[in-house]
C-alpha cells in the first residue's frame, strides 16, 4: 500500500485535492487526520466532506464520536491502523489529509503515546483543591526534577519522576542524555 500525505494550513484547499486526486486515479481512499472531523455535527470550519463526497471516494475517521466524548491520540492511532490495513486489503492507496500534525504523526512516524494516569491527576487536583498547591508549583515539581551527580541518563529521570507517582512511560522518548538536557531546559509556564 501506498499511502500519500496532503497536509497544511487551514482552508489551504487538501481536501478538494485529495478529493480530486482520489476521483482520478479510482484506487484511493482518504483517511482524515484532522482532530474536529472525529466528532459528529462539528460540520462547520472543519472542511468535512459532505456527503457527495463521501458517496464519490470512501473516507475514514470522520464522525467517530460524539463532541461530549473523549477521543484521545491513542485511539485516533487505533482506529487509523485500522482503516489503514482495510485499505491495504482492498489494494486501494490510502490519502491521509487534514492539517493536525500530532495526528498525522501518530500514523506515519507510529508514535508511542503514553497513557493516561487519572490515579495521578486526581492526586494532583487533591493538593489544589486543599490549598497544599499552586499549579506553577506542582508544574515546577513535575518538569524541572533534580539528578543526582552523575546522572547522566534517561532512565534517571524517569526514575526520578516516578518518586512523584507517575509512571515512567507518562514522558516523552528521551533518546540520549542531550535530549535530556534540552528537556531540562524549558522554563516552566506560569
Amino acid at each position: 500500500m501506498t499511502a500519500v500525505a496532503l497536509v497544511g494550513v487551514t482552508a489551504s484547499g487538501k481536501s478538494e485535492a485529495a478529493l480530486h486526486l482520489a476521483r482520478r486515479r479510482g484506487d484511493c481512499e482518504i483517511v482524515s487526520v484532522d482532530s474536529m472531523c472525529v466528532y459528529r455535527g462539528m460540520d462547520i470550519g472543519t472542511s468535512k466532506p459532505g456527503a457527495e463526497a463521501r458517496a464519490a471516494v470512501p473516507h475514514h475517521l470522520v464522525d467517530l464520536v460524539d463532541p461530549d466524548e473523549d477521543f484521545t491520540v491513542t485511539q485516533f492511532q487505533r482506529a487509523a491502523r485500522g482503516a489503514l490495513e482495510g485499505i491495504t486489503q482492498c489494494g486501494h492507496h490510502a490519502l491521509l489529509v487534514g492539517g493536525t500534525g500530532l495526528y498525522l504523526r501518530a500514523v506515519v512516524d507510529d508514535l508511542n503515546i503514553p497513557g493516561r494516569y487519572p490515579v495521578v491527576a486526581a492526586a494532583l487536583e487533591t493538593e489544589m483543591d486543599d490549598g497544599r498547591a499552586e499549579p506553577p508549583d506542582l508544574h515546577a515539581r513535575l518538569a524541572k526534577p533534580r539528578r543526582r551527580p552523575g546522572d547522566d541518563q534517561p532512565h534517571d529521570l524517569r526514575r526520578g519522576l516516578d518518586r512523584h507517582g507517575a509512571p515512567a512511560d507518562l514522558f516523552l522518548n528521551l533518546n540520549t542524555p542531550q535530549d535530556l538536557d534540552r528537556w531540562l531546559q524549558l522554563d516552566p509556564v506560569s
